[in-house]
């Protein structure tokens, strides 16, 4: 089904102004708690957690989060995840989810041999570029302008 218009209609107002009734406690906020994670890397990372303990291994959410992600946003993934039971959904994602690893790993390997090779300017490119973005982003999160 392709949306190809919109209607919008008003069906109603609601006031949803805050009032002031005194102080409030919000829970959540000062109880030592610590931030939220987001449940769908929490849940990636159990996984992988759990993985490693069956296979020996040391990966984190972060190596397979490019081809997780791109596979879990494909729309054929999505409209499979919909109407299918798992077992049937892994066929879809299983062979899409292959795909991306696929690439995620080349796209890795090509940046290491040229990283780790004779093209030094690529190197220092790469690292100049890192560099900066770094000191930027740790300048930003603390509240300070670039200069």
């Amino acid at each position: 089904m392709d949306l190809s218009h919109l209607r919008v209609e008003k069906t109603g107002e609601v006031d949803v102004s805050l009032s002031a009734d005194g102080p409030a406690e919000l829970k959540g906020f000062g109880d030592g708690a610590g931030g939220a994670r987001d449940p769908e890397t929490s849940l990636l990372s159990e996984l992988i957690e759990r993985f490693n303990a069956r296979f020996g291994t040391e990966f984190t959410a972060q190596d397979v989060l490019p081809a997780f992600n791109a596979t879990k946003e494909d729309p054929k993934v999505r409209a499979a995840a919909l109407v299918n039971d798992e077992e049937n959904f892994g066929i879809v994602f299983d062979k899409k989810f292959e795909e991306n690893m696929m690439d995620h790993v080349s796209t890795i390997d090509t940046l290491g041999k040229r990283y780790f090779g004779t093209d030094r300017d690529f190197k220092s490119g790469l690292d100049r570029s890192a560099r900066r973005a770094a000191w930027r982003m740790i300048r930003r999160e603390a509240g300070l302008e670039d200069i």
